[in-house]
């Protein structure tokens, strides 16, 4: 319930109120017991709607997003064959890091990552070149994630972005 001003909505509950009870029909009523009653009944419909708010505000959902970018220093790559190990996994972690988010969620969010730029260097024609992202962990504050690549990629830099959706923190 974006843009809902509390405020502005009990002025204008007040206002109406009081032209309603200066109006002529009220004029003419004697009945103070009756008119509290209202009054009483008016004031738990404001006490139902408030919490109704509350209710839709702690459920509401927000998304964030945001790139990630990996640039090597000029001189080498960001890759370092000499780590690489082909009897093990082959895999061989590009960087490492964490982003934090500009608003904290109230529980860990989804958080999806995706490549949209990289540089990799060619070598021999069959050769094969790979470059991952993932995420690592997550929390209600932020993500670690890390690039990835195998052992025969040469990686320059890449790119990533982010998009975070979850419950929104009050």
């Amino acid at each position: 319930m974006s843009g809902f001003d509390r405020n502005a909505f009990r002025f204008a509950f007040a206002t109406s109120l009081l032209l309603l009870l200066t109006s002529p029909v009220w004029a003419e009523s004697s009945d103070a017991e009756g008119l509290v009653q209202i009054l009483k009944k008016l004031e738990r419909r404001i006490e139902e709607l408030d919490q109704q708010i509350k209710d839709v505000r702690s459920t509401a959902i927000t998304v964030q997003s945001g790139e990630i970018a990996i640039r090597a220093d000029g001189t080498r790559p960001l890759t370092d064959n000499s780590r690489c190990n082909p009897g093990a996994d082959n895999l061989r972690g590009i960087k490492n890091g964490r982003v934090d988010f500009p608003k904290h969620f109230a529980e860990q969010p989804q958080v999806v990552l995706a490549i949209h730029e990289f540089d990799i260097q060619v070598g021999a024609p069959n050769d094969t070149h790979r470059l991952a992202a993932r995420v690592q962990s997550k929390d209600e504050t932020g993500f670690n994630f890390q690039f990835y690549t195998w052992c025969n990629t040469v990686v320059h830099s890449g790119r990533a972005v982010w998009v975070a959706h979850g419950r929104a923190s009050q």
